[in-house]
């Protein structure tokens, strides 16, 4: 991911924390489904940024009660799954 978008991301992720749990979530789920869509196409630097500073993003569930490490095991992205993988235990 190219520095300015990184740069990007993390001003406007530093806005989104800034609000209560249940915005972030509704932010999250609606409209585009960012997580997941993220998930999906294997944009790990996106969702390492994401769940780096806000690792409960793990627990969200799509439409279809998947998780973010189901979509990206569904999709065959190994980096994703990698990262959740690794985010999870250091959660743990």
């Amino acid at each position: 991911m190219p520095i300015l978008d990184r740069d990007l991301i993390e001003r406007i992720w530093e806005q989104v924390l800034q609000r209560s749990d249940e915005e972030i979530s509704d932010l999250i789920r609606r409209p585009s489904r960012v997580l997941f869509d993220a998930a999906m196409s294997g944009n790990v630097e996106f969702l390492a940024l994401l769940l780096c500073k806000y690792p409960d993003l793990l627990w969200e569930v799509n439409e279809k009660k998947q998780s973010v490490f189901h979509v990206a095991v569904m999709h065959r992205h190994v980096r994703v799954f990698n990262l959740i993988y690794n985010i999870g235990a250091i959660k743990d």
